[in-house]
């Protein structure tokens, strides 16, 4: 029984309402209780349901604050200084969660921090075995001494938003390091779908495994007890005890459907503009399964939030070569996993591996990161009429000894990017043998010209791929190409 009506911790002092939409409040209470929410000269009542949820809606509103939100059932609760605007959940794994502190130039960038219609919520780590209505946390405005474990990408990303709308900004992120897609998707979807029972077989073992874990280590401490035994009884240092086994798995957020459920699932009832996402690192070893699972994941989030297909803007992981062969393929695979997740409506991609300070997986340049997913966000969330996105490979033909590369996203022309080469680099070609050979290639327009000696009958060709720094397509806003390949065929690892 609720003796008093409690709110989620998302509806507290200095949060954010998402402008021009309904917006929902929601508690706990005494079942039967009526409870009234006011906001603006809005008022609606409801009556507690049997399990003694309720929930309203009001609005829409417009940009503004700081307002008063009351709440009155058998007690009083007064939400205050609350703003107006843009909300956007900020996702993902380790490059999200990347602090500000850690960024490139982090100090001036702090000790700038300050705008209070800029609000920011951190989800601590909470893994859970089903959907949870709660999650810890607070409100804070963007201060020095409040911005600096925040992400950086997300507080770039809605720093720029400020100043280009003009209107106040609240951040939600929700990102742990070192983890799976699977962990951010429903239990539902892994179910649903065949190719997604090895994720759920492999969380079974897991659980399974766990018996032998601790059975393992109760024999190893009955061993380290005989020992100590004997070092006391004859005057010896006992040995150091034994420590505790981690899970069976390693970290318990590698859970499939965990991180959903716990730093998810409960703010599916918050309106948000919107998702930047950053994650795949940990899903370079399947990244044929990844090209069906993070569309998968992306449609998950949609659903729960039931707001239809809201923008959702993500970062390609960035440019690495870990010297196992295997591996990097791998990793170039998973980066063209996530350049065909395009294809799901409403979506944006940005390139990050010119931002990288190498070998670092962590490019520590997360303003430039943050800058192009604020565009991206103009341009699908605001529809404003900017360049987005570095040209995206669309379509080829053969033309004689050359092929004709055409793109989307051209954005005033193609470009070299300045540097030391001045021509384009990275482009390869093939014939029908399938053997790649470095190629010539020309902007001609709004296409790419590319040409060998070597191939006088081309059939394909591939642009960074693998990725190297010295790529260099760019369209006149700036903005680089991601590698692509225009052909499907199997890759061995030898000469990709």
């Amino acid at each position: 029984m609720w003796a008093k009506v409690m709110l989620p911790s998302l509806i507290s002092d200095g949060m954010v309402f998402q402008r021009g939409r309904l917006v929902k409040v929601w508690g706990k209470a005494d079942p039967g209780e009526n409870v009234s929410v006011s906001f603006q000269n809005q008022t609606v009542t409801v009556t507690t349901s049997s399990d003694s949820r309720w929930e309203v809606q009001l609005g829409p509103f417009e940009s503004g604050g700081p307002f008063t939100l009351t709440i009155a059932g058998k007690n009083k609760l007064v939400v205050r200084d609350v703003l107006v605007g843009e909300v956007w959940v900020c996702g993902g794994q380790s490059n999200m969660g990347f602090a500000l502190e850690s960024a490139l130039n982090a100090s001036v960038d702090i000790a700038t921090a300050d705008d209070s219609n800029l609000r920011m919520f951190k989800v601590p780590l909470t893994v859970a075995g089903k959907p949870q209505e709660n999650v810890a946390g607070r409100w804070m405005s963007s201060r020095p001494q409040s911005v600096a474990d925040f992400s950086a990408v997300g507080y770039f990303f809605g720093r720029q938003l400020r100043k280009r709308l003009n209107v106040p900004v609240g951040l939600i992120s929700s990102a742990v390091g070192g983890t799976r897609a699977e962990s951010w998707t429903t239990h539902v979807t892994l179910e649903s779908d065949p190719d997604f029972h090895e994720i759920l077989d492999h969380g079974k073992a897991w659980l399974e495994s766990a018996p032998k874990v601790v059975a393992d280590y109760q024999a190893e401490l009955d061993m380290w007890k005989r020992a100590a035994d004997q070092a006391e009884a004859e005057g010896n240092p006992i040995p150091p005890f034994p420590a505790a086994p981690r899970e069976p798995r390693g970290d318990a957020w590698e859970r499939s459907s965990g991180l959903f459920n716990g730093m998810v699932a409960p703010l599916t009832n918050y309106r948000i503009a919107g998702v930047i996402w950053y994650q795949g690192e940990n899903n370079v070893p399947h990244p044929m399964q990844y090209r069906k699972l993070f569309p998968a994941m992306i449609g998950d989030w949609r659903r729960a939030w039931n707001q239809g297909d809201f923008p959702f803007l993500y970062a390609q992981i960035s440019y690495y070569i870990s010297g196992d062969a295997q591996y990097d393929l791998e990793w170039n695979l998973l980066q063209e996993a996530q350049l065909k997740s395009l294809s799901v409506s409403n979506t944006a991609m940005v390139v990050t591996a010119d931002t990288e300070d190498y070998p670092n997986v962590h490019p520590k340049n997360k303003q430039e990161v943050g800058y192009r997913l604020a565009l991206a966000a103009e341009a699908l969330a605001y529809g404003r009429d900017v360049p987005y996105s570095g040209p995206v490979y669309d379509s080829m033909s053969v033309e004689g000894a050359t092929i004709r590369v055409r793109f989307k996203h051209v954005d005033g022309g193609l470009m070299v990017r300045k540097g030391k080469n001045t021509s384009l680099m990275q482009f390869r070609i093939a014939g029908e043998g399938r053997k790649f050979e470095t190629a010539e290639a020309k902007i001609d327009g709004d296409t790419v010209v590319v040409s060998s000696p070597k191939v006088p009958n081309p059939v394909a060709v591939r642009y960074a791929f693998p990725y190297v720094p010295e790529a260099n397509l760019y369209n006149q806003a700036g903005l680089p190409a991601p590698a692509f390949r225009t052909d499907d065929w199997p890759i061995t690892v030898i000469g990709y």
